[in-house]
């Protein structure tokens, strides 16, 4: 299996899910919510 620079788009992907879910839970936090 070759991969394109070290990513697939699948990852590029999960790794964008998993950052949207961590700053969706960290934000609220620092902000004070």
């Amino acid at each position: 299996m070759k991969k394109l620079k070290g990513f697939t788009l699948v990852e590029i992907i999960v790794v964008m899910l998993i950052l949207a879910i961590l700053m969706g839970m960290f934000i609220p936090n620092m902000l004070g919510y």
